[in-house]
């Protein structure tokens, strides 16, 4: 059987990086939250970006007790 659980999260007052820096700084900051979130993930788990500055995780063969786990250390 297999198991997996779904992660959503997005970064908090984006809008103000992007008026204070513009696109190109708001673009860094989403490619640093990505690659930090990446860092922290198995190489079977998925990280997408799904809109803006929302971001999803499928994790592979993670019940809900992994999957709380990687919540809480991302």
């Amino acid at each position: 059987q297999l198991t997996f659980g779904l992660l959503l999260f997005d970064i908090d007052h984006f809008k103000k990086i992007n008026d204070s820096y513009g696109h190109p700084g708001g673009d860094a900051v989403l490619c640093q939250v990505a690659a930090r979130a990446r860092a922290m993930l198995r190489l079977e788990d998925t990280l997408g970006r799904y809109g803006g500055e929302e971001f999803a995780i499928l994790l592979r063969n993670s019940g809900l007790p992994g999957s709380l786990q990687v919540a809480e250390r991302l």
